[in-house]
């Protein structure tokens, strides 16, 4: 059999499994699905055929093996190997299926195209190979199904079979060819070709061999099938994940034209918690066949947690005969502005992890230009056995690597104890992982990773976290205070504040490195229960909980007894507000944030100067300054963590962080006064 240079839609990387995706909101959305550190099954494809026939209106028929919504995760396409060339695929509609239309006429195709492609064209032939008998090219074609209609239809006749499909010049790594490999498979459902200068070739892939299931592709079998030029397929919207609470948001959605008839109208229904808003949109120009373009709907409020579903109805006061019509999307509310908001990254790590050096370079791929907006912990908790000892386990890790990393694998992560699904290009075509701990290289590598993190962090959060600490350096005690205010209840039946003690800079032996390893973010100890202490907010929201720690001058490792001293000048203090429930998949990380551990130093007043950590901070025309001579910023927020702008600052009391050149972070609170 010979080796087609094509690329299918499944996961390659690792042991990441066959994912089973639906479309969302313009893009691809997973259903339930693990992803296998070691022995996680892929979900079981139900095996069964597909209707090879749709009676969409009186008189009219589709005609084919699949009619799935198109899914870009199952998409096709061809290598990019130096060699540009036509695309081609086909369906064979045999005698058998077309015994029944004897004497109709084919009058259309419709096609399922995964991207925008320009200068399509359609086809009938006898054979596989032969003649187009009709053929109509299309200028554009859109990620949906796009339905043709030809200028001359061809009777079908008894006996003659025949092979539709279209072809499009193809170049680079795209994956245009719709497929649906979930209903089974069957022979005459999907054949591939492609010419080129190095190739040329039209072969037979509708075997379960191939795994790439059924082309999106059918006949439009009628004499009048002028209906089926109404199609208006919905693609996406701007409709964001948070959204302020009773404030009016007018929202984009984007639509594409995939009939044949221009749109003069159209009828959008919104839906929120099942109640409904329709709104006929008259369009001032109209949308032209295989176009693009946006309708706005205005002035969409939620005054709470919602799913916001829209559907196009009639286009033109006709029926619309596009085969997704339907987006639906869960959105949260938030007050007024909301706070600003960190991500806790809890990496899962071990020093006799050979992968996890490149873990780390991973997460700091992903991280790199978010690094002040990411919590960053590492929990030593892999190989565990005699003879593959951590100096830096403790109870804690094994507790959390228990909840979420429970097959043992590193390196790990989870972000924010959040199932995420993340799109990426593999050696084996479009892929995509969904799970609350993953391996760091999907976070880092995903195609929709960079954009991923500016959308989570500038989501506001609905809680604020404040660390404020004070050290006796002659008991080496630490008290430290976490506080701040909820906007609303945050769901979930265990809120819980769960405060960590991490340290950077330990030196020690880590395998895939060297022996002089520098290890970071080190999880030390927890000030509360494991799973958080249940935060009583008061009656406007706000809480505060304290404890204090005594610092040991020892940590000793709960498995090899190896003892690490601490470097208090190293130390942190994180805090993070989350619920955690017996689902790992309900355990949302809701803020978060971290502060270097105080020193002697540290001093807070009322006064309009202050020193940490032999930095000063200066107060004068409405901002603060330093005095750190590499000191390359200054941020200042609120005691409810609201970052402010440095600039026109009245009396009150305010949270300092400056960071030099090199790294350092130097915290302070001080109060200003007239």
């Amino acid at each position: 059999m010979k080796n087609l240079p094509l690329k299918k839609s499944v996961p390659a990387l690792l042991t990441a499994l066959f994912t089973l995706l639906t479309v969302n909101a313009g893009m691809a959305a997973p259903v339930d699905y693990r992803l296998a550190g070691s022995t996680a099954a892929s979900p079981t494809a139900p095996v069964h055929k597909a209707p090879a026939t749709q009676q969409v209106a009186e008189g009219i028929t589709y005609i084919g093996y699949s009619e799935a919504e198109v899914d870009r995760s199952k998409c096709i396409g061809f290598d990019d190997m130096g060699d540009h060339g036509t695309s081609l695929q086909a369906i064979r509609l045999t005698t058998d299926m077309l015994a029944p239309y004897v004497g109709q006429k084919l009058s259309g195709i419709r096609a399922g195209l995964g991207e925008e492609v320009e200068d399509v064209t359609f086809f009938v032939r006898y054979t596989l190979t032969g003649e187009n008998v009709i053929e109509k090219t299309v200028k554009r074609c859109g990620m949906s199904w796009n339905n043709v209609k030809f200028d001359t239809p061809l009777t079908i006749t008894a006996g003659q079979e025949l092979f539709i499909g279209y072809s499009y010049y193809h170049e680079g790594e795209r994956y245009v060819i719709g497929a649906d490999n979930t209903h089974g498979f069957e022979q005459g459902s999907c054949y591939l070709g492609y010419i080129s200068e190095l190739e040329n070739y039209f072969d037979d892939n509708s075997a379960e061999m191939f795994n790439l299931g059924k082309l999106l592709i059918s006949g439009i079998i009628g004499d009048d099938i002028s209906a089926c030029g109404n199609s208006l397929t919905l693609l996406g919207s701007d409709l964001g994940t948070y959204v302020q609470r009773d404030s009016p948001t007018d929202v984009t959605l984007e639509v594409f034209n995939s009939g044949w008839n221009e749109v003069t109208s159209v009828v959008v229904t919104a839906t929120v918690d099942g109640q409904e808003a329709t709104h006929t949109f008259g369009l001032f120009r109209p949308i032209p066949a295989y176009t693009s373009s946006t309708l706005l709907w205005e002035d969409l409020t939620l005054t709470d947690d919602a799913n916001v579903t829209f559907e196009i109805g009639n286009v033109s006061n006709l029926t619309n005969y596009a085969t997704r019509r339907t987006l639906s999307q869960d959105c949260s509310v938030y007050e007024g502005e909301g706070f600003k908001r960190k991500l806790l990254l809890e990496q899962f790590t071990g020093q006799s992890c050979s992968n996890c050096p490149a873990g780390v370079d991973a997460i700091d791929a992903f991280i790199v230009g978010h690094e002040e907006d990411i919590v960053w912990v590492a929990i030593h908790s892999f190989y565990l056995s005699p003879g593959l000892e951590d100096n830096f386990y403790n109870e804690a890790a094994q507790f959390y690597a228990a909840k979420f990393d429970e097959d043992g694998s590193a390196p790990m992560m989870t972000l924010n104890r959040a199932r995420r699904t993340l799109y990426f290009t593999t050696e084996e075509g479009p892929a995509s992982i969904t799970a609350v701990t993953t391996h760091p290289m999907y976070f880092a590598y995903a195609n929709n990773y960079q954009n991923f993190l500016d959308e989570e962090i500038a989501a506001p959060a609905r809680v604020s976290v404040v660390i404020d600490q004070q050290y006796d350096a002659a008991a080496d005690r630490l008290t430290v205070t976490v506080s701040g205010r909820a906007t609303e209840q945050l769901p979930g039946t265990h809120v819980g504040l769960t405060v960590y003690v991490l340290e950077d800079g330990q030196i020690s032996y880590q395998s895939g490195a060297n022996s002089d390893y520098r290890h970071d973010n080190i999880l030390r100890d927890v000030l509360t229960a494991f799973e958080g202490d249940v935060i009583e907010f008061d009656e406007d929201g706000y809480y505060e909980m304290t404890y204090t720690y005594d610092i040991p001058e020892q940590y000793v490792s709960a498995v090899s007894n190896v003892t690490t001293i601490p470097d208090r000048r190293q130390m942190k203090i994180a805090a993070f507000v989350s619920r955690f429930e017996d689902d790992k998949n309900d355990c949302m990380v809701y803020n978060a944030d971290e502060q270097q551990l105080v020193s002697d130093a540290w001093q807070s007043g009322i006064s309009d100067e202050t020193m940490n950590g032999g930095v000063t901070f200066t107060f004068s025309d409405g901002s603060f300054h330093t005095t750190a001579p590499e000191a390359m910023s200054v941020e200042v927020y609120d005691l409810m963590g609201v970052r402010l702008p440095n600039k026109g600052l009245d009396s009150g009391v305010y949270l300092l962080r400056a960071t030099d050149a090199g790294g350092h972070t130097y915290v302070t609170k001080m109060a200003v006064t007239e």
